[in-house]
């Protein structure tokens, strides 16, 4: 395993390789990059990053080695990074302070602009030739083979949409407590909005496969019971029912990260 680690008041970027436990290895000098946003790819091969208001990348891969975004000779402004690949990342970004944002997908070698209905605020990749972004006031569904974008109403607008590893579940934060979880290859197939809502979960769900985790948090009791993690999983009928709960047992966790099998 390798962990990927910043220490911001140094501005570099490390690894740690845990086939070699007692030796930590510098991967990139990213000095210009210690105020700015980092983004690691899903492999964990190429970093992109903002120094200032420029956006930049470093990469292992030979051929994507390293660059900056460049559009119409310009280097613009860039807010949120979204990957697709190793060399391929949507990002919105702006020429000009007193231009509007843009959705641009951009890589090693290039840069082209995607038209949306208005300005973006949020974007994540779907997979395959599919991506979703947020305006202010609506969520859409972007399929780049048909060149076609699509609303989905019950997500609204803004920002706070997640998706799953596997790109098949989007989520997003309704209320205090409760969760929508879009089926986004069901929308897809189906062409109508398919998705479920989970009540009752104060803190944020992670979503694994067809299992969604959450903690039940609450303080730590004397017989050392600090709540439980829960797994509801889908059902073939469509519905959400819980599958398994763990206690936990002097340890207070806050959110499911991920499940090594």
């Amino acid at each position: 395993n390798v962990i990927y680690f910043s220490i911001k008041k140094l501005g570099k970027l490390f690894y740690l390789d845990w086939t070699n436990r007692t030796v930590i290895e510098e991967l990139i000098w990213l000095e210009e990059a210690e105020a700015g946003a980092w983004y690691l790819s899903l492999q964990g091969k190429t970093v992109v990053y903002s120094a200032g208001k420029e956006l930049r990348f470093r990469s292992q891969i030979e051929a994507c080695n390293e660059g900056g975004l460049l559009w119409d000779g310009l280097r613009p402004e860039a807010k949120m990074v979204s990957f697709i690949d190793e060399t391929h990342w949507l990002t919105i970004a702006r020429t000009d302070t007193d231009q509007p944002w843009q959705l641009f997908k951009t890589g090693c070698q290039e840069t082209q602009p995607i038209a949306t209905i208005v300005p973006p605020v949020s974007v994540g990749y779907l997979g395959g030739n599919d991506w979703f972004y947020g305006t202010a006031e609506a969520t859409y569904f972007y399929d780049s083979a048909n060149n076609q974008s699509v609303k989905y109403t019950a997500l609204g607008g803004g920002d706070g949409v997640t998706v799953s590893a596997d790109n098949r579940y989007l989520l997003k934060k309704l209320r205090q407590t409760s969760w929508l979880v879009v089926d986004y290859p069901a929308v897809k197939t189906s062409g109508v909005e398919k998705h479920y809502l989970l009540t009752g979960i104060s803190g944020e769900p992670t979503i694994i496969g067809d299992d969604v985790y959450f903690v039940r948090v609450k303080a730590c009791e004397a017989d050392g019971d600090c709540g439980e993690i829960v797994k509801i999983s889908l059902q073939g009928s469509g519905v959400w029912s819980i599958s398994a709960v763990w206690d936990l047992k002097n340890v207070a966790a806050q959110k499911v990260l991920g499940v090594v099998n």
